[in-house]
């Protein structure tokens, strides 16, 4: 190397030495700015280099470890404005030990108001201090707790509302004392007072923003007549003070949407209300004042318990900034949501108790007559359906809307129940549930199904209790008898429109089944056999129009229970002429029938049942028409051969080996019958015939029987 490049590389080294020192200074001083966050650290010394020293690189296995330079962390939230940065208390319990603060504070306040109780008890029992002295003491001690808690509510809110809360109960028991202890005030005074404590729960309430308040000055205002009660009362004064009370309640509820309150409210409300009805004495004996106020009361529950909640939902709904749509209903949780589902449950829960236990109330008050009752049912019908037809116009509101629409028609069918009597009223519901199920299918709603599903099954149930009635007037053509059969009608002609399939059989097989009831009922002998014979035929068709396998099935189970009944006919004597009689004709249009249902079943195991049941009520229908007759049994075995001959024709010709072995298994029969029956019952000559007969008859089947037999037939 070079002398100038030597010189060169000095001056280079010497500016980069400058650059570092500079560097250097800057980096102690950011550390020493934070040295309080990361503690003391060493600072950032490079070994000096003398000027002008040439710097020789070392071998890389002999380099030392270098210290890294530590960042500085982010900096963190600064606090508020105006406010220091808020060091952790002292005295600032740690998870394991807040549920033990949390029950200490509520046992301590109740055992002094337990220790108040019995301070008052005891101080009557000894004599010790005064009645006025007592009732000093006792609102000096709630307003203790009442001051310590307000004062103490910015930092132990838990604590300062125990002791609040601690505070309401003592003014009440103290008031409590004053009148039915000590009797140093008037019931008015005492009114006034316990006004006073519960408007102070109110405003407790809606200053800290805390529920507990409002729900002991509920408690408390609804406890108040009775915690007054000197065996006088006044119905009207209740309601009226019931009223108010409920009022404020309901603006309170609608502005801070408090549940576990409102329910308290609701049901408080109800049971002062069912005190005033079912009291001491008869409301039937009450004045009409006193009848007037408690409808009143009813009256105004629907819009405490009802309408009040609806218009909170649609406000919310409407983004009004009056509304708090998340409440907090516990002082362990901020920020609680209120639950949109549990709030939809009870909303419906009301629109399905509030209106109609107002009514049942009302109509125990009042002995009004059926038409006055039907015109405020059909008329709360009408309200409810305009609601719920109003709330459906939002989407929000789906299911609010129909739950209003199925009150507003049971209501509607309420109405019916007082508007008309008997037929006309089953005839009216079964068309309100048509009229409902038709809506659905059009509209594609299914959730009107289950309303409409248990609507039906009443009026069928209805059916039922009336199939036990006797018969009366024309059969079928009868008021009766034609109002009942528009339930199955309608269940029918709702099958057809069903379009899912367990609608369709379930309302077809009830709608066949009331059908034969009715015909039970009204008719009797050879008209009901016929008629039940024409509907098994007609349920059998539609079977094999749509050609479903549950409907073959129902059809199975009709024609069995037919058959069945055709045994029992055809050991019944025979009456009228000989196979030219009602009966005869009615029971060979069944084995008709049977025979013919054979030829349109697809699986042959359906197919030789059915042949076989013609068959076997065929032979049985021959016995019983000819056994009457002079010779009767020889004129069995005629006929009986003549049928033997005519399947073995068939089956031969037709190569269905099922019809030849049962003509053969038939001869059989006939051949036993001719040596048991008709060797000990008919005379030589007739004898002589028929063993002849058969026999020649015999010899030329087997004669014939390969001419007979068609072998390209199946």
């Amino acid at each position: 190397m070079s002398e100038n490049e030597r010189d060169g590389l000095k001056e280079r080294v010497a500016r980069l030495e400058v650059l570092v020192t500079d560097l250097t200074s800057k980096i102690n001083q950011v550390l020493s700015a934070k040295q309080s966050v990361q503690g003391s650290q060493r600072p950032f010394e490079p070994e000096a280099t003398p000027r002008g020293a040439v710097v020789e690189p070392e071998p890389v296995t002999e380099q030392p470890q270098t210290q890294k330079i530590i960042p500085p962390p982010p900096p963190g939230p600064s606090p508020p404005a105006g406010k220091a940065p808020v060091k952790e208390s002292s005295f600032e319990l740690p998870e394991r030990m807040k549920s033990s603060e949390y029950w200490l504070n509520k046992i301590g306040i109740g055992l002094l108001l337990f220790g108040a109780v019995f301070l008052f008890k005891y101080s009557v029992e000894q004599g010790w201090l005064t009645p006025i002295f007592r009732v000093i003491t006792g609102l000096v001690i709630g307003s203790v707790l009442c001051a310590f808690g307000l004062r103490l509510y910015s930092q132990r809110q838990h604590f300062s509302r125990v002791l609040l809360g601690g505070a309401i109960g003592i003014f009440y028991i103290t008031g409590y004392a004053a009148f039915q202890l000590f009797y140093l005030i008037s019931y008015p005074m005492a009114f006034t007072f316990y006004v006073i404590v519960t408007g102070l729960s109110f405003f407790l309430s809606l200053k800290e923003n805390d529920f507990i308040f409002s729900l002991i000055a509920m408690i408390g205002g609804i406890g108040t007549p009775f915690l007054l009660y000197t065996g006088e009362s006044s119905i009207p004064g209740l309601m009226l003070y019931l009223c108010i009370l409920l009022s404020g309640a309901s603006i309170i509820y609608y502005f801070k949407g408090w549940w576990s309150f409102f329910w308290t409210t609701c049901i408080g409300g109800w049971i002062v209300i069912w005190i005033a009805l079912f009291g001491e004495s008869g409301i039937s004996l009450a004045p009409l004042l006193d009848k007037v106020s408690i409808q009143t009361a009813l009256f105004l529950a629907l819009p405490f318990f009802w309408i009040v909640p609806l218009a909170r939902e649609v406000t919310i709904a409407k983004k009004s900034s009056l509304m708090e749509s998340s409440i907090s209903e516990s002082t362990e949780k901020s920020g609680y949501e209120v639950d949109i589902n549990l709030t939809e449950k009870n909303l419906n829960l009301l629109v399905i108790i509030i209106p109609f236990f107002s009514f049942f109330l009302s109509t125990v008050l009042w002995n009004w007559s059926d038409f006055i009752w039907g015109t405020v049912s059909l008329a709360t019908a009408l309200a409810i359906a305009a609601i719920g037809w109003l709330l459906n116009q939002k989407t929000e509101f789906k299911s609010l809307a129909y739950t209003h629409v199925v009150v507003g028609l049971v209501f509607l069918t309420v109405a019916l129940y007082y508007f008309l009597d008997g037929n006309a009223l089953l005839v009216a519901i079964t068309l309100e549930v048509v009229a409902i199920h038709l809506v659905r299918i059009k509209v594609g709603n299914r959730t009107l199904a289950p309303i409409a599903h248990s609507l039906f099954g009443l009026v069928s149930a209805w059916i039922l209790l009336r199939l036990f009635d006797s018969q009366s007037g024309n059969p079928i053509i009868n008021a009766k008898t034609l109002s009942d059969m528009v339930v199955p009608a309608s269940a029918l002609a709702l099958s057809y429109f069903f379009k899912r399939i367990k609608e369709k059989h379930l309302y077809l097989f009830i709608g066949y089944a009331l059908l034969a009831g009715i015909f039970w009922r009204e008719l009797d002998g050879n008209d009901l056999f016929l008629t039940l014979t024409l509907q098994a035929a007609s349920l059998f068709y539609i079977a094999c129009r749509v050609k479903d396998r549950n409907l073959f099935n129902g059809a199975h189970v009709f024609n069995t229970a037919m058959f069945f009944w055709m045994l029992t006919r055809l050991f019944d004597p025979a009456s009228g002429t000989t196979v030219f009689n009602y009966t005869a004709v009615t029971d060979i249009l069944f084995i008709a029938y049977g025979a013919v249902v054979s030829f349109f079943l697809i699986e042959r195991e359906d197919k030789i049942a059915y042949l076989m049941t013609a068959h076997v009520t065929l032979l049985l229908w021959l016995l019983r028409e000819m056994s009457p007759l002079t010779n009767g049994q020889g004129l069995v075995s005629i006929t009986w051969g003549i049928y033997i001959v005519v399947l073995f024709v068939i089956g031969l010709r037709r190569n269905v080996n099922v019809v030849t072995k049962t003509a053969m298994a038939t001869l059989l029969v006939l051949i036993a019958k001719l040596f048991l029956v008709d060797l000990a019952n008919l005379e030589t000559l007739w004898r002589i015939l028929l063993f002849l007969g058969f026999g020649g008859v015999l010899l030329l089947l087997s004669y014939f029987f390969k001419a007979l037999w068609k072998k390209d037939k199946n």
